[in-house]
């Protein structure tokens, strides 16, 4: 597993379980309120049934029907793809650093829900054994670090004022080391604040401003739709590293640029199938197959840490997870109880062709979660993954 995404996420585990907890519908009891309804089970006793050969009824037609995968389709990336650039654009001694590894990987997060975290109180938590889960709680306590780093520093006060009332949904991403807040920024604002702060514009252009802080180790982009922070703590590396990481998603958002999904191949597929709104984590291996994706175990506290865990899709080309959000509208039909909620899981993984999805290893690892119903399917050289959970699932 690349060291960008290998790293322990630190110990908060008990502020990420809370706010898995507080996804806007996870507070039901009622079935109904939680989207397992009659639906999902049917759904899940036809869909599920396999032959002997491991595979569903209705497998075999979906692999011969090369459309088969529109139907995993979100409509198009989302809008937080504009600010994920082509990481070609970072050069070639920025993937010889130690900031960057040869595999994309992406966290993407409602900046509503990761702020709730950061205002509620933590409690106690564990890691949840579901592997479906285990990333979402990852991703929560990656965001909450970012919000950490970004509120101990002057930047956090130039971002709150620089920010606007956003159309859509504001996010938070994180690749690479850097925390991209897509959503709506005063850039003449934010300039000034942060020359009155004493950072150092290193842009010449004017729909876009880039400074760093050589004392901070901080780099700071900003445009009219994104505001981006690294810093050493944050990402790592050198300052050289940063500074190209940074300048490359601030030039793609400045120039409304899908060039990361535009690419062709399994990362813009993954994109194309990943929702709106969520939590997300999403991992592309540039036409390689992902290898060696086992969770790794912290090296600072093992026993509170939490690190992402993608290993069910060992030798997938790339894969997509999203909890909450509208993971439950896509790819199923006519849509479900679930949509909109916080208690549906859904993942989908992309590999070299149908013979290479090992569906048997799937069903057996996603088998341990805690989830009330599951879907499983292949469709062509993709599969898809949805969960339903009660309303404890980060208990």
């Amino acid at each position: 597993m690349e060291t960008a995404y290998r790293r322990h996420v630190l110990a908060l585990l008990g502020l990420a379980s809370t706010a898995l907890a507080g996804c806007s519908a996870l507070e039901g009891d009622d079935e109904s309120d939680l989207g397992v309804g009659d639906e999902a089970d049917e759904a899940t006793d036809d869909e599920q049934s396999r032959d002997e050969d491991g595979a569903s009824d209705e497998d075999d037609d979906s692999a011969e029907d090369d459309g088969s995968q529109d139907a995993l389709s979100a409509g198009g990336p989302p809008t937080y793809a504009g600010a994920l650039p082509d990481r070609s654009a970072y050069g070639t001694e920025v993937f010889e650093s130690d900031l960057v590894g040869k595999d994309t990987f992406v966290v993407a997060i409602d900046l509503e829900t990761v702020r709730g975290a950061v205002d509620d109180d933590p409690g106690e938590g564990t890691a949840p054994a579901d592997p479906l889960l285990t990333n979402a709680v990852a991703a929560i306590s990656l965001g909450v670090f970012g919000m950490f780093a970004l509120g101990a520093s002057p930047v956090g006060g130039v971002h709150a004022d620089a920010e606007q009332p956003a159309e859509g949904t504001p996010t938070l991403c994180y690749l690479d080391g850097a925390y991209v807040f897509v959503g709506s920024y005063d850039l003449e604002m934010a300039r000034s604040e942060l020359e009155a702060a004493g950072y150092d514009d290193v842009s010449p252009d004017a729909d876009r401003a880039i400074f760093t802080d050589q004392a901070s180790s901080e780099v700071v982009g900003v445009t009219e739709a994104a505001f981006v922070y690294a810093s050493g703590s944050t990402a790592g590396g050198d300052a050289e590293a940063r500074e190209a990481v940074v300048a490359a998603i601030t030039d793609a958002s400045a120039e409304a640029d899908l060039a990361l999904g535009e690419s062709g191949g399994p990362i813009e597929r993954a994109l194309d199938s990943t929702p709106e709104t969520g939590i997300t984590t999403l991992l592309a291996g540039g036409g390689d197959q992902l290898r060696d994706l086992e969770e790794t175990e912290s090296t600072a506290d093992p026993e509170n840490d939490v690190a992402f865990d993608l290993a069910p899709f060992e030798g997938a080309l790339a894969v997509t997870q999203t909890v909450g959000g509208e993971s439950s509208e896509i790819g199923d039909g006519d849509g479900g109880e679930g949509a909109g909620g916080g208690d549906t899981a859904r993942a989908v993984g992309y590999y070299e062709d149908v013979d290479s999805v090992d569906i048997q290893g799937l069903e057996e690892t996603l088998d341990q979660g805690d989830a009330e119903s599951m879907l499983l399917e292949t469709r062509g050289d993709a599969v898809l993954v949805r969960a339903s959970y009660g309303s404890d699932v980060a208990d």
